[in-house]
């Protein structure tokens, strides 16, 4: 006696779940932002710098921003870098873009600081489903 086997194919498809995040200098999102350039920024001041956030993936996500790598170490206690899309969900899929506004702020008792330099990255995390 013989098995007969007949195969039954399953066919089967998805999409992996990516997350991403560029950032860019102009609203027509044709030149990548690398560095901003404050220039000379006086005690008490706050400068603004505007930027775009394009959601690379195809899945939304939730933006934040850490600020590290400070130099000198000291110009931390000094000057703040803040911004206005903290936790602001993306939409999910490339075109999704939203304009974002980064804060420099020096406190006028600034004091030992003639220059500074610091890394800004902007995060953004898959929103739980």
């Amino acid at each position: 006696m013989a098995l007969l086997v007949y195969p039954r194919p399953v066919p089967s498809n998805g999409r992996i779940k990516t997350v991403g995040v560029q950032i860019y200098s102009d609203a027509g999102l044709t030149n990548i932002l690398s560095s901003i350039d404050w220039g000379f920024v006086e005690p008490g001041a706050t400068l603004t710098h505007s930027c775009y956030i394009l959601n690379t993936g195809n899945f939304p996500c939730i933006l934040s921003m850490t600020v590290t790598d400070w130099i000198p170490s000291a110009a931390s206690a000094y000057i703040t870098l803040t911004w206005n899309r903290e936790a602001t969900t993306l939409p999910e899929g490339v075109g999704h873009s939203i304009e974002a506004i980064l804060t420099l702020t020096v406190r006028s008792d600034v004091t030992g600081i003639d220059t500074f330099a610091f890394t800004a990255t902007i995060v953004g995390t898959a929103v739980n489903t």
